[in-house]
């Protein structure tokens, strides 16, 4: 075969490479609301982290701005246009939302009621799962601890054995959207109050906090 043919060849195959990696690339970009839940849920292992500790799992998941201006229209019932999903966006994109899971294995400790020994124990624990857990969830960039601006409990699921904060945070290094250049990774930490699993850190990468597909609107 001659070298023409060859050169040839070989810029065909360069093309349909090209072509093959733009069509998945471009299909990644945009999701169904269906699609979306499914990846930031199941697929996305950059954006969730889990790790278990003393046969306790503890979760921390990232809740991109775009998931929940969507989800926000979803519960109001609000037309699913870009006028309106920019509106709500503008409530969520200059924040870092995190959702942190504690449940244990099945079987395992009563999250409530762990070493809780008396009625006042256990009032003082629901009283500081429902007011203090911003004590207890931080996050680190580059030295720098911030504390969540807003620390939502959102209650004690009985048959799952289920516990779920969701926290929001504004570091300086966060830009509405987009972190400064020299801000690779954040950490949140969750320090255990009352289920001796000690400090638990989640690194994430910033670039993963940012590069989220888009929702297609319907």
């Amino acid at each position: 075969m001659s070298s023409m043919a060859n050169k040839m060849r070989n810029m065909l195959t360069a093309a349909l490479l090209l072509l093959l990696f733009t069509g998945c690339s471009s299909q990644s970009d945009t999701l169904s609301w269906n699609k979306y839940q499914k990846w930031l849920f199941g697929e996305s292992t950059d954006l969730k982290k889990v790790k278990q500790v003393n046969d306790i799992n503890i979760t921390a998941q990232y809740l991109p701005a775009n998931y929940l201006a969507y989800k926000e229209m979803l519960a109001d019932d609000a037309v699913m246009d870009s006028t309106h999903y920019k509106n709500s966006l503008d409530h969520y994109q200059c924040g870092l939302t995190f959702r942190v899971l504690v449940e244990p294995e099945k079987g395992g400790v009563n999250l409530l009621y762990h070493r809780v020994s008396s009625e006042v124990g256990y009032k003082q624990r629901v009283n500081a799962l429902s007011f203090e857990i911003d004590q207890y969830i931080s996050m680190n960039v580059g030295g720098t601890e911030y504390t969540p601006v807003l620390a939502h409990y959102e209650g004690y699921n009985e048959m799952l054995n289920r516990l779920i904060f969701t926290t929001v945070f504004q570091p300086e290094e966060f830009k509405c959207g987009s972190f400064d250049a020299s801000t690779e990774k954040i950490t949140i930490q969750f320090d255990d109050p009352f289920w001796s699993t000690g400090v638990n850190n989640f690194t994430y990468g910033t670039a993963s906090l940012t590069d989220v597909p888009q929702i297609i609107l319907n």
